[in-house]
């Protein structure tokens, strides 16, 4: 969970209190040391956990700022949904069976952003004891307040008794957060679609995630969400390190197993892909993550999850990981490669990144760049990925969110035990994968399409591609053979969301001059839709031709990149 591109002050602050940590670690007496290590280490980390905050932490029976004798209480909601469709609140309270409460009532009152002084309201009973580790409760607006699409804001309350008291928790009870409205785009049609295609997210994290400063929500809750934002698929990618933070990894990883095919069972059209994010060695021996989709047995991988005094090396390296994969024909994937750990985390955690040595290895063929948001990173990958394809390499490119929850917004740990901080980055479905796949929806299905690379990167809207070529017709992710004349058909799709088209470019690879030939496609002003036909000569020296779509709202840019339907030689 790598993000120090995002915001200079991450990066900054992680490296004053690595330094302000590290130095109390090494002038510890021996015994002292391996006694406080966990301590000292999340004290010495800034927070790039982007869970719900879990802010019962305690380091050497010092509660902090962030401590209070109540379990946290917190309001979700998705960013998004289309009108005619009821939409899910969702209430989480985490650790009541070490603060029981009672909820008395939930109430919420909505309004548009364009009407402020106009709100709707409702209250619903409850009078009911929570004393579990972690309580979810859905609660369903009817699509009928949503009257007109739009932003709305959402103002939820929760009515609570804490030892006799009553208490009123106003979106969440986090200390130090501002307790604005959540925000709601209510959106007048689905998300831009063709036939054959489907959205999802590829990196999300469900309450396996689990540790002393975050947790996450549960897999049934987040497919809810994703459902509500328009998706059509999730691939659930807990921690290595969470998985062993047990006593039985095994047996944990079995349960998350069966819950994901009880899931699938439970929400027909829509599929959840089983996997793990490992930490694993790089040729440097330093742990990166890596997403493992599909793969039946539990890969281990402890080394940056500070489950150890002192023990912070890969448990497998990336070779070993690729050796024990091999044989399930799962999905492997460099998870955000071009993301930077802060100086404290490479010191403590042995946390490293991604380097060329690594990307190249032929078994890494899929490369999650986009990672919530259009970093430098993600412009960094673009480049290198562009490099790699004049290569010849067949590197297909995933998006995720890293989402940890968080389906509205990021509430996260600062600075443990001192601050709280908030955002809109790494949110559920904000960046998207889109799947072409025809045939039967189903799990097995959409996993050899991503394989294939039948997939597109897009923070909105919808670029298809297809080649007509004399032996067939030919679509992302396939190979059509080289040379001769061929018709390419060229499908986008926005919407009032997303913008007007603005732009479309073909890049055809060119591996004779080591360079992309960009085609620009006239598109008509102002349209949300387009649709052409061109016919184009395929030389010898090319190798594939991938697209790129532009979008533009009025207020933000969006993109869709494809990957490459590829040419064969000759």
């Amino acid at each position: 969970m790598f993000f120090p591109n995002q915001e200079n002050i991450q990066v900054t602050g992680s490296r004053i209190i690595g330094l302000l940590g590290l130095p109390i670690f090494l002038f510890l007496p021996p015994e002292r040391a391996i006694l406080e290590w966990p301590g000292i280490l999340i004290l010495s980390l800034l927070t790039l956990f982007l869970a719900y905050a879990e802010v019962h932490y305690r380091l050497w029976k010092i509660r902090g700022r962030l401590y209070q004798d109540m379990p946290e209480i917190l309001f979700d909601l998705p960013h998004r949904s289309q009108l005619g469709k009821d939409v899910p609140l969702f209430l989480f309270i985490n650790d009541a069976d070490q603060f029981p409460v009672e909820l008395k009532a939930v109430t919420w009152k909505l309004r548009r952003a364009s009407a402020p002084h106009h709100s709707q309201e409702q209250t619903i009973t409850f009078s009911r004891k929570i004393e579990q580790p972690f309580f979810s409760q859905v609660i369903w607006i009817p699509a009928s307040y949503f009257v007109a699409p739009g932003d709305y804001l959402l103002e939820p309350q929760a009515i609570i008794t804490r030892c006799g008291r009553e208490q009123r928790i106003d979106r969440d009870n986090y200390p130090g957060l501002s307790k604005h409205p959540l925000t709601i785009f209510l959106d007048e049609a689905p998300l831009p679609t063709l036939p054959n295609w489907y959205w999802g997210d590829m990196h999300v994290h469900s309450h396996y995630t689990r540790d002393a400063i975050e947790f996450a929500a549960p897999i049934l809750e987040t497919v809810t969400a994703a459902r509500s934002l328009g998706l059509h698929f999730l691939a659930i990618t807990d921690h290595s390190y969470d998985f062993q933070n047990h006593a039985s990894p095994g047996e944990r990883w079995q349960a998350f197993q069966q819950e994901v095919a009880r899931v699938n069972h439970q929400s027909a059209n829509f599929c959840v892909l089983a996997g793990e994010e490992v930490s694993v060695g790089n040729h440097r021996n330093q742990n990166v993550h890596c997403l493992v989709i599909g793969h039946p047995e539990f890969l281990p991988g402890a080394g940056d999850g500070a489950l150890k005094p002192l023990n912070n090396r890969p448990e497998l390296r990336l070779e070993e990981l690729i050796a024990r994969i091999q044989s399930s024909q799962a999905l492997i994937a460099a998870a955000h490669p071009f993301d930077r750990p802060p100086r404290s985390h490479q010191w403590i955690l042995n946390r490293g990144y991604w380097h060329p040595q690594d990307l190249t290895q032929s078994a890494i063929n899929c490369w999650q760049i986009l990672n919530g948001l259009r970093s430098p990173a993600f412009y960094q990958g673009l480049t290198f990925w562009k490099q790699q394809l004049l290569q010849g390499r067949r590197i297909t490119l995933l998006a995720g969110n890293d989402a940890h929850g968080n389906f509205n917004l990021s509430r996260h740990v600062h600075i443990p035990l001192i601050r709280l901080r908030q955002h809109r980055h790494q949110i559920l479905g904000r960046m998207r994968t889109g799947v072409w796949l025809r045939g039967q929806y189903h799990s097995a299905n959409l996993l050899t399409a991503l394989q294939r690379g039948q997939s597109v990167i897009s923070s909105g809207p919808l670029l298809s591609l297809e080649v007509s070529h004399p032996q067939g017709t030919f679509h992302i992710g396939q190979t059509l053979p080289g040379g001769g004349q061929v018709t390419l058909r060229i499908q986008a799709q926005s919407s009032h969301h997303c913008g007007v088209i603005t732009r479309i470019v073909l890049f055809f690879g060119d591996t004779g001059q080591q360079q992309e030939v960009p085609l620009e496609i006239s598109v008509p002003r102002q349209q949300w839709q387009f649709a052409s036909e061109i016919s184009y000569p395929i030389s010898s020296k090319m190798c594939y031709i991938r697209g790129e779509l532009y979008t533009d709202n009025g207020q933000m840019e969006h993109f869709c990149y494809t990957n490459p339907i590829w040419i064969a030689e000759d």
